[in-house]
């Protein structure tokens, strides 16, 4: 694994092309892509960002949605030419752009025929010239596509994936939620690009609370497998193999989210067997909300209700904060391509937002 003690700067670009199409995810209308930079602000080994408004009008409202309500989900992969993939939920198709956010290509619909979604695209994966779509849920499918967005092949995973990424032999990772009771279902595996399962592993320390155990993973150039847990202050380093080298946590903040009991209708579950004392209580808090990594061993990763609003920690991989900055307020950070390209999204999905990052050896 390489490691820089590099900082890490915003470059201001030439303004880039907005693409459009006409209602590439089924609302009706236009749908802008917005790309907007920011400017270099370096001052010594650390930096700041100030961020240019107003450049790019906003999307049509009537694309407007809360991330939570899982209706216009956005997730982005990128590939080497920084090609930029956009999952829609509401619309069960999957959109290609260009890096200068022209629309090129979109694929997908409702239904259970080849390259079509049953529930929804939830989870993109990208690596070389194969893009990999779970769909979401109980169908438990993954469909892939060409990197041009041309149907190639399907098959099942063995649970409901929460997560998916690719290595550079194009075996594709898949998590599940860790369950402490079933310590034999692995919360990883891995499967060959024709479905076969190649192997799993599992995790250690977990919580005997399940939604404790909520992670967010990236795979590295090397194989390593990063996981950032979302309740707890906890990130660790796998290799390919899946053998924990590492683990580590931020300082100044909490260890753990605080539990509160669930509820249904007003009644509190009472845990009657080992089975529902897992799900009986919830996390209050987030501690860190998303993640993504860049080519020179660098994690980033936003915090969540304990950090400030759109803080984002660099480290390293010996755990070292090398540095933070801020996203603009409600702004989530989505991916980090193969050509040091920061994506983050508004809090509504209403504008993709794109960022160069200048680093200082």
């Amino acid at each position: 694994m390489t490691r820089l003690g590099a900082s890490v700067g915003f470059f201001e670009d030439p303004q880039f092309v907005l693409g459009r199409e006409t209602a590439p995810f089924g609302f009706g209308g236009d749908f802008v892509l917005g790309l907007l930079l920011v400017a270099h602000a370096v001052l010594g080994a650390w930096f700041r960002v100030s961020f240019k408004h107003g450049l790019y009008p906003p999307l049509p409202s009537r694309f407007e949605c809360k991330l939570q309500a899982r209706s216009c989900l956005i997730i982005i992969g990128t590939e080497g030419d920084g090609s930029i993939y956009i999952a829609d939920v509401k619309g069960f198709s999957v959109s290609k752009f260009s890096r200068e956010g022209q629309f090129l290509k979109k694929v997908g619909r409702h239904g259970e025929g080849p390259g079509e979604f049953r529930l929804a695209p939830k989870n993109l994966a990208l690596r070389g010239d194969t893009l990999f779509v779970g769909d979401g849920g109980v169908t438990r499918m993954v469909n892939l596509f060409s990197a041009d967005l041309d149907y190639l092949s399907s098959f099942q995973v063995s649970n409901i994936a929460t997560g998916l990424d690719v290595d550079d032999q194009n075996n594709l990772y898949v998590s599940y939620m860790p369950l402490s009771l079933f310590p034999e279902k692995k919360p990883f595996e891995i499967y060959t690009p024709d479905g076969a399962l190649k192997a799993s592993f599992g995790m250690e320390d977990l919580s005997k609370y399940s939604l404790v155990n909520a992670f967010n993973f990236r795979i590295d150039e090397d194989g390593f497998v990063i996981v950032v847990f979302s309740f707890q202050n906890r990130i660790q380093i796998h290799d390919p193999s899946g053998k924990l080298v590492k683990q580590f946590s931020i300082p100044g903040l909490p260890q753990r989210s605080p539990l509160r009991e669930r509820m249904r209708r007003g009644i509190r579950i009472s845990p009657a067997n080992k089975l529902l004392e897992t799900v009986a209580y919830r996390p209050e808090e987030i501690i860190f909300r998303k993640m993504a990594l860049d080519h020179r061993a660098h994690i980033y990763i936003q915090g969540g209700d304990y950090s400030e609003k759109g803080e984002v920690y660099l480290l390293n991989y010996n755990g070292e904060v090398i540095n933070t900055f801020m996203l603009p307020p409600g702004h989530l950070l989505k991916e980090i391509d193969h050509d040091g390209f920061l994506y983050a999204t508004s809090a509504q999905n209403t504008l993709l937002k794109k960022y160069e990052l200048v680093y200082h050896e």
